[in-house]
């Protein structure tokens, strides 16, 4: 199995007012909680892609930088897939630290250039799988302006998909697909948005 993981950490973090890689999660940063689920389901050690990868140097993963120009999630899911040489790369977002174990051992089971999940009906744009041999695909979209992930889902062919019945039966509660990146989501995690320092 070649397979790489790696962790989104672009965003402003506008809505949450701190840096959510590095917001403490279960007594550890949560981009750290989020790289042990993966290092156990890939048996590699997941790299932390950000547009100013030294501040996340204390997390003690592997950082790449993400050089284009655009800050948007494509410019990260760009950065990852360029950074492995061969094989494929799983790549989640520095904001998901409920993802299911079993549910990705199942994505990197199914074969394809691209795999995704679907749910209401919508492929879900993370966690996702795509190939090293699409780099130079999704470079291309940002010549055309397509910067949406879930359109790139397309960039090499029609996607492997996850179908939403065998996600649920996987993950009922969809936990993998519950995003931390607001206060409000940060506080029902049961942590004290006062005691980290966010008001």
């Amino acid at each position: 199995m070649n397979i790489s993981a790696a962790i989104l950490a672009g965003g402003l973090s506008r809505r949450m007012g701190s840096d959510k890689a590095l917001l403490p999660f279960r007594a550890n940063p949560m981009a750290r909680v989020i790289a042990k689920i993966l290092r156990r389901v890939t048996g590699s050690e997941p790299f932390l892609v950000a547009k100013s990868p030294d501040k996340y140097a204390t997390l003690g993963l592997p950082l790449v930088k993400d050089r284009m120009s655009r800050r948007c999630a494509l410019a990260g899911v760009h950065a990852a897939i360029n950074h492995v040489s061969s094989g494929r790369v799983l790549i989640v977002t520095c904001d998901q630290p409920f993802l299911s174990e079993p549910l990705l051992r199942e994505m990197i089971r199914l074969s394809g250039d691209v795999v995704a999940c679907e749910v209401d009906r919508k492929l879900q744009p993370f966690p996702v799988i795509f190939s090293a041999d699409l780099a130079d695909a999704v470079a291309g979209s940002f010549e055309y302006g397509i910067l949406s992930v879930q359109e790139n889902l397309f960039v090499g062919g029609f996607p492997t998909i996850l179908d939403e019945r065998r996600v649920r039966e996987i993950d009922p509660g969809l936990r993998t697909f519950r995003n931390v990146n607001d206060r409000a989501a940060y506080r029902q995690t049961g942590v004290s948005c006062r005691a980290v320092g966010l008001k």
